[in-house]
């Protein structure tokens, strides 16, 4: 009698399958996508500068310029608000166009899926193109595993791999990042050659570390160019789109949390003229991986006198904040508010109930680059007589 091992038929282990090695046979869920045609899209990214950094709107190429002087420490960052649920078990997919650029010495150019302590990402370090992974450490130290572009382990994309890829950084390039966390897995890095993804470098952490090979999966979008020492000239770098796909199916899970004015304690809105705060919530400050996303909220008035109300990101007034459990807060300061954003306005006499399709509604707080937390505010205002009113907010913590 014989046997026949190992007889199974597999694939190749190249762009044709995800991280897990499954076959990709069916569309990528896509939880994120972003281009710059009709701005610089503030609304999703956040830009950060030090020094001299700067950032120019290319609105012919729909682009942003990010650009440093010659001063050690110029720093150029745009960074999306939202930080991407890793869920267990599938690979996650970021996608990213721009031009790195060659850079000089004492300059970085990065793009990828990173903050400054855990993250993966392609670097132009002193005219050196090569990949890295950041993590930190036990010990509170970060730690940069990088590898240049000649000693990529499986096409150096000089010409002489198997694509034939000499890329040209200096040119728009679509660039691709691909991981399987769960603490522990690969991370695959590729660019698209002009007809497939081609993997350039692969991380491999299956049965090597005694932890995970980095610290958080849950990260941000980040392009950033940055002065490490004083530079004979300028630089810049150019973002162009992006966006992040789930692989393998897609179950972005939250917990929903609600806040209501105190029980028989109404608001009597002294003015017409300015919002006043019914409701207003934001992420507690230190939890910079959790978003928020609102999915209904209401207000009651007992006069029967009309009134507005409006859903404002980012308004400011005097608010005193209560946590709300570990990771989000509110305020239920009765207090005029001015400024931020109109996501949603209604009207009514008795009685606004609004409920939000998560699937439509993009607009989530999070977290700024500089640590301080984005708000959402149920706000309220007459329209004649008088106005006594209690409200609720109902949302959900992605965490």
């Amino acid at each position: 009698m014989s046997f026949i091992f190992d007889d199974r038929i597999g694939f190749n282990d190249d762009a044709t399958v995800d991280a897990y090695a499954r076959l990709r046979v069916s569309k990528p869920f896509g939880i994120f996508n972003s281009s710059l045609q009709n701005s610089i899209n503030d609304t999703e990214w956040e830009t950060f500068t030090s020094g001299t950094g700067s950032t120019t709107y290319l609105a012919e190429q729909s682009a942003a310029l990010l650009n440093v002087g010659t001063a050690s420490g110029n720093r150029c960052l745009r960074q999306t608000y939202r930080t991407f649920q890793y869920q267990t078990g599938t690979g996650s997919q970021a996608l990213m166009t721009g031009v790195l650029g060659t850079t000089q010495s004492g300059t970085s150019s990065r793009m990828g899926m990173y903050d400054d302590f855990n993250g993966l990402y392609y670097e132009v370090k002193d005219g050196v193109f090569g990949v890295v992974v950041r993590r930190t450490l036990s010990t509170g130290n970060t730690e940069e595993i990088r590898i240049d572009q000649s000693n990529f382990n499986v096409d150096k994309m000089d010409g002489t791999g198997r694509s034939m890829y000499n890329i040209d950084l200096t040119k728009a390039q679509i660039f691709s990042i691909d991981f399987a966390w769960l603490g522990v897995g690969r991370v695959r890095f590729s660019i698209w050659t002009g007809n497939c993804f081609c993997q350039a470098h692969e991380f491999k952490y299956n049965n090597v570390l005694d932890s995970a090979y980095m610290g958080k999966g849950d990260l941000p979008l980040r392009y950033e160019i940055v002065n490490t020492a004083a530079t004979a000239a300028t630089s810049n770098m150019k973002q162009i789109c992006s966006s992040v796909f789930i692989e393998g199916g897609t179950n972005e899970s939250g917990y929903s949390r609600g806040i209501t004015t105190p029980y028989e304690v109404e608001y009597n809105v002294p003015d017409a003229d300015a919002w006043h705060n019914i409701v207003s919530i934001r992420v507690k400050p230190g939890q910079d991986r959790v978003t928020i996303q609102p999915f209904s909220f209401g207000i009651n008035n007992d006069t029967g006198n009309k009134f507005q109300i409006a859903l404002l990101k980012n308004a400011t007034g005097s608010l005193t904040w209560t946590d709300n459990g570990d990771f989000s807060q509110s305020s239920v300061t009765q207090t005029a508010l001015s400024g931020g954003d109109i996501l949603f306005t209604d009207s009514g006499n008795e009685r606004v109930s609004v409920s939000i399709d998560l699937l439509q509604i993009r607009d989530r707080i999070s977290t700024k680059y500089s640590g301080d937390p984005e708000t959402l505010s149920l706000g309220v205002r007459r329209v004649s007589g008088l106005l006594d009113v209690t409200g609720q907010f109902n949302y959900i913590e992605y965490r």
